[in-house]
């Protein structure tokens, strides 16, 4: 691609935070739709701190203004799926925001809300991603040239869309990087969910990938699959289809019954990124696109904002009002000593005392027993669930403290125990146990393997 004479001199930036090596990716783009070309494309050591990325920018663009997409890391990310009536955008927010509450371990005030809707036989099926407040506090206080913060992998996807023009019905994309797997769902070329995957170096220095990473990968393809009807191909995106590595993974996941392919991004120009730069030069292109991001935080951001009241309203709006209030001045005055002779007498009955007792302290304990028997667990009920589902493992701790998950410490003779305790806890009543989380299973010198389990336990976890 040749840089054109009349290239419009508008700047787009994708960055790419990463948690782990507290460092930025950053791709500055010039123009719009097929006439663009890279500026450049620089990792930094950030600490934390955007205004080193803010001077970059401003220096590579020229003093130009440049508007910029972050990226928030999918590790952080929790991604649910809610049923909406067909109502207003305007009116979307609330009932996101109460379904996400019972859903998730964070008050409303801690959680920061991005979503897209999508109309259904229902109404509309709504795609949310979930993230804790505080943790974008710093990126969405700079309003003033980073116009959008969406999940990473919404950078991979439109990347993913620029350079191969493939927008399969269904897919899953996994993306390698330096200590990590990006993997993100896709369904016509949207982002629906994405996780990370963790992987040590020794990892990606054997030849031969170890069974916990195969296994690690195949639990969170199975538990991301629950958003798409059918079951996707994974496709592995490398520079290089010839990486042994890679190729010796993909051909351990098809061993395994699951399609999978490697997948070269091709550079179309030698203008754009290297491969470890895709989640940021896709947010650059994002962002120079006409179409809204989805999970836009600052779209959450905005409808969490207090609503200014409209200067202009109506002359006859105001009237209306005036009279409704005039009325209701009156009948509340008719009745108010009605009311006052009423509450009187009702404070007479509570104060008045049976057995050195008021009615107000036999309603308050009464109260607090409820409290106290609604947060007692049932021990006996949650030790039988465990010994059903245990089978031969050999169990070494039981933890559990009110709103905490229960933990389960065990050893087991084989993987293969302990995926089948998990499964055992996961098929019960999910009214009674949910969030079934296997928890670092390690193999020991003797051979067996130890592990951990969490589960929330009734409302006791809650």
């Amino acid at each position: 691609m040749t840089q054109s004479n009349n290239i419009q001199a508008n700047y787009t930036a994708g960055i790419k935070m990463s948690p782990k090596t507290d460092a930025a990716t950053v791709v500055l783009l010039q123009g719009r739709d097929e006439d663009i070309r890279v500026v450049g494309c620089q990792t930094m050591a950030c600490s934390g701190r955007l205004t080193e990325i803010r001077d970059w920018l401003k220096k590579q663009a020229g003093g130009a203004p440049v508007t910029a997409a972050a990226g928030v890391d999918s590790s952080v990310l929790r991604f649910l799926d809610m049923q909406l009536p067909s109502v207003d955008p305007a009116m979307q927010y609330p009932l996101i925001q109460t379904q996400a509450e019972a859903m998730l371990p964070l008050s409303s005030d801690q959680t920061l809300l991005a979503w897209r809707t999508e109309e259904n036989a229902q109404g509309l099926l709504c795609r949310t991603a979930a993230v804790r407040k505080e943790l974008l506090r710093g990126v969405l206080a700079q309003s003033e040239w980073i116009a959008t913060v969406a999940p990473d992998a919404v950078g991979l996807a439109a990347a993913w869309n620029h350079l191969t023009h493939q927008k399969q019905e269904c897919c899953f994309l996994m993306l390698p990087r330096e200590h990590d797997f990006l993997v993100a769902l896709l369904q016509d070329g949207r982002l629906l969910c994405s996780a990370v995957i963790d992987a040590g170096e020794a990892d990606f220095q054997d030849q031969t990938p170890a069974e916990l990473l195969l296994q690690d990968i195949s639990t969170e393809l199975d538990a991301m699959q629950i958003h798409c009807e059918q079951s996707p191909p994974l496709l592995i995106l490398s520079e290089n289809k010839q990486d042994d590595f890679l190729r010796t993974l993909c051909s351990r996941i098809l061993d395994r019954g699951r399609q999978a392919e490697i997948v070269q991004l091709k550079n179309h120009s030698e203008q754009f990124c290297k491969i470890e730069a895709t989640e940021a030069l896709g947010l650059a292109l994002a962002a120079a696109g006409d179409k809204p991001v989805d999970y836009d935080f600052r779209q959450a951001e905005a409808l969490n904002q207090p609503q200014q009241s409209a200067g202009n309203t109506n002359t006859w709006l105001r009237n209306a009002i005036a009279v409704t209030v005039a009325l209701m001045v009156a009948a509340l005055a008719a009745s108010y000593w009605s009311m006052k002779k009423d509450v009187k007498l009702l404070g007479e009955v509570i104060a008045a005392k049976h057995e050195d007792l008021t009615v107000q302290q036999v309603l308050s304990e009464q109260a607090y027993r409820e409290k106290v028997a609604r947060a007692r667990p049932d021990l006996a009920d949650l030790i039988d669930r465990i010994q059903q589902a245990r089978g031969d493992i050999l169990l070494d701790t039981l933890e559990f403290e009110k709103g905490k998950p229960v933990k389960i410490s065990a050893v087991a003779n084989s993987y293969d125990s302990a995926y089948t305790m998990q499964k055992n806890l996961e098929s019960q009543n999910k009214g009674v146990i949910s969030k079934v989380l296997l928890v670092q299973p390690r193999l020991d010198q003797k051979g067996k393997v130890n592990f951990s389990i969490t589960f929330h336990y009734r409302n006791f976890s809650q």
